[in-house]
């Protein structure tokens, strides 16, 4: 009896500190849970709610992503293809007078819209700022055309462009944007082809400008384009939304904002029109909040010296091209920075001011964070032979000068040597002379004396 009624009082203690386990247990994964919440509330980032399909945003000096927002749907660019299609434009010219060259707009040209009419000759340059500012179809094809002889070589061409800037998940179908299901882009590709565009003079100036005139020999008189986009920003250097091809109440938009030196691009895909405007706003006050900035590196910072084969300056100095910036979480350390000067082994004459000499790399914590070109400040001209073999036209100057010097120097004392053996010879001669003189004398007293002895 006693050992079952301690077996029982052992079940009941047993049973009671399960039960206070239980119990302790339970309070804690609630105290862990509650804890949790306010901690995420505390913590975590606020980040914007944006209702479109996709948004991206980086950093156009560095190319550092500052937001993301389902980045790897392939969606339709629509008329943002056009940035595109003017790079290649750009690319496949010989040199800037061809801007000056005229088309003539076709039937097949003016039927792609409202813009010209048929038998319109009008230039290069301003078909790039209808197709830019004006959104203009009639200007796409007609480029196309004139560049590569017929659409589908330029879309080729426009595809390899963007292999070149690997843009992994781009592909083009069209020059206009039109809708097609085999032609995509993502946010993130859109991104950093904007940032390549705006390395192109012409590109920026239209995808900056609020308005500009195009001028045509023909039926149609000259008209003032301007962007239908009306999107302000504190700073803001460019805005311009599209319709994205999937729907007509749908848009692709790009912002291209500067605010303290921090210039940031903004792309949103697919959002209502009504709604792209706040959204971008949305997304740059994020985006300029998010991070603190560390200036690396000023623009124009002289960072080292690059060689220049065959030209008339052996050795230039680079600077950066713009200001580098390492984006860093609040609660960083700017410890954790560091840069690394890349400068290519040699450029070939001529170089021109502005050309691409190299990178300045930002890391953070060891991670590749954003790159800044460094590019050379001067233009370098084809040197004279011994440029072959770095020596600069002012070197070989120099070195010619040197040898004349020493040409004369040489000459100057052979000159000296040889005046010197010239009085030798005349002392000699002279003293012969003299000598012969004194014998003949000698000889003439001898005579008058009548010596005949010596």
């Amino acid at each position: 009896m006693r050992t079952n009624r301690a077996n029982t009082r052992t079940q009941k203690s047993n049973n009671i500190e399960k039960s206070v386990m239980v119990v302790i247990l339970s309070a804690l994964m609630v105290l862990i849970g509650v804890t949790t919440l306010f901690l995420d509330e505390t913590f975590a980032e606020s980040k914007p709610e944006i209702g479109a399909d996709s948004a991206f945003v980086v950093s156009a000096s560095t190319g550092q992503t500052v937001y993301r927002l389902h980045t790897d749907r392939k969606l339709s660019p629509g008329g943002f293809t056009k940035i595109m299609a003017a790079m290649v434009v750009l690319d496949r010219m010989h040199d800037r007078a061809e801007l000056r060259n005229r088309i003539t707009v076709t039937r097949d040209v003016a039927s792609k819209g409202k813009l010209f009419k048929k038998g319109d000759q009008i230039t290069v340059r301003d078909l790039l700022a209808a197709m830019l500012v004006a959104d203009s179809d009639e200007a796409a094809v007609a480029l196309a055309v004139y560049s590569a002889e017929n659409v589908p070589a330029f879309v080729e061409a426009m595809n390899t462009k963007a292999q070149e800037l690997e843009l992994e998940n781009t592909h083009y179908t069209t020059v206009t944007g039109k809708y097609d299901t085999l032609q995509y882009t993502t946010t993130e590709d859109m991104g950093y082809l904007v940032q390549a565009a705006f390395k192109y003079s012409l590109i920026e100036k239209y995808l900056t400008t609020e308005a500009c005139t195009t001028t045509a020999v023909g039926k149609t008189a000259s008209k003032t384009l301007r962007h239908s986009d009306t999107f302000r920003y504190s700073g803001l250097v460019a805005t311009k939304a599209v319709e994205s091809g999937t729907s007509k109440h749908s848009v692709n938009s790009f912002a291209y904002a500067e605010q303290d030196g921090m210039k940031l691009i903004s792309v949103i895909f697919g959002t209502a029109a009504k709604e792209k405007d706040a959204q971008q706003k949305q997304l740059l006050d994020y985006s300029y909040g998010k991070v603190a900035r560390h200036a690396v590196r000023k623009a124009g910072a002289k960072v080292g010296k690059i060689k220049i084969h065959h030209g008339a300056s052996t050795r230039v100095p680079v600077y950066t091209k713009s200001k580098a910036y390492a984006y860093v979480p609040k609660e960083g350390s700017d410890s954790l920075i560091r840069t690394q000067t890349i400068i290519y082994d040699k450029l070939e004459a001529p170089v021109k001011a502005g050309t691409k000499a190299g990178e300045l790399q930002v890391y953070v914590a060891d991670e590749l964070t954003g790159t800044v070109d460094l590019v050379v400040k001067e233009d370098v001209k084809t040197g004279w032979f011994p440029s072959y073999l770095y020596i600069s036209n002012g070197l070989t100057i120099l070195i010619a000068a040197v040898l004349l010097c020493l040409l004369y120097f040489v000459l100057r004392i052979r000159r000296i040597r040889r005046r010197k053996r010239l009085l030798a010879e005349r002392r000699r001669k002279q003293k012969i002379r003299e000598i012969a003189l004194r014998e003949y004398e000698i000889e003439e007293d001898r005579k008058r004396r009548n010596w005949t002895y010596r």
